[in-house]
């Protein structure tokens, strides 16, 4: 979006620091700042009010913030404290009488805390895609989750796998390899999961949550050993052999350790 800085003025949506001030009288603030009338500068975004917080008249610059709620908000907010949206500077170049007055905008940028783990968790859980819920269940896996967390992650990932594939609707010996190398993976992601509930402290694993979900675990994980590992090829049956694992980063890069993995 453009923005014209007498727009600005006009509406005297501009406020300059006390420090500022000390050192820059407002009545040469003003001044210098209506000269920058005409000019427009462009920001991706709503703008409310500029804080000029720092500058020189003496080096014909000041510069500050960019806020998207107006000082008028900001007031009936009872806040305080700006939430800066970009830096903004006013430079005049050059010399009297031919200046030229420059406006520059650069955005701040923004770093987002990353979901937690039980926020991907929630987010696989809501979803009603299963491509989304095995991405965020993988994600979850890979963001350090607590014990139980990790377990109930691990037995819903390879629950939505199950279901992306179909598994439970086919015969084991009709699906591709590739597919196998899933069956693979969710035989794997149960086993970590028991892995998980074994190095629980005595007391937790007596939880009556913990206690439901490694039953249920445990009495998934016999399908996923068994489904799919015969073939019939040339008038016998034999063991599919498919090395590798499905692209899941929580197979693929988290090392739980001990024998389970391998």
């Amino acid at each position: 979006m453009k923005y014209r800085l007498s727009d600005f003025l006009e509406r005297g949506d501009i406020i300059v620091d006390p420090k500022v001030q000390e050192r820059v009288p407002m009545f040469l603030a003003q001044g210098f700042l209506d000269s920058f009338q005409a000019e427009t500068f462009e920001h991706d975004g709503p703008v409310g009010f500029i804080f000029i917080d720092n500058g020189d008249l003496d080096q014909l610059w000041l510069s500050g913030t960019l806020c998207a709620q107006t000082i008028e908000e900001m007031e009936r907010s009872g806040k305080s404290v700006h939430v800066p949206i970009a830096r903004i500077s006013f430079k005049a170049l050059g010399d009297d009488p031919n200046w030229t007055f420059k406006i520059h905008v650069e955005p701040v940028e923004r770093v987002e805390p990353s979901p937690s783990a039980a926020d991907h968790y929630k987010k696989a859980l809501d979803s009603s895609n299963v491509d989304v819920s095995i991405r965020e269940l993988d994600a979850c896996l890979c963001a350090n989750p607590k014990p139980f967390l990790s377990m109930a992650a691990y037995f819903n990932l390879s629950a939505a796998v199950w279901e992306k594939f179909r598994f439970n609707e086919r015969k084991g010996h009709s699906i591709r390899d590739d597919e196998y190398l899933w069956v693979k993976g969710c035989n794997l992601c149960l086993r970590r999961a028991l892995k998980i509930y074994e190095g629980m402290p005595r007391q937790q694993q007596l939880e009556a949550d913990v206690i439901k979900l490694n039953q249920a675990i445990k009495g998934s994980i016999g399908t996923t050993m068994s489904y799919g590992g015969s073939i019939y090829m040339a008038g016998q049956w034999r063991d599919r052999e498919v090395p590798g694992l499905p692209p899941l980063r929580c197979l693929t890069e988290i090392k739980l350790g001990g024998t389970l993995d391998r």
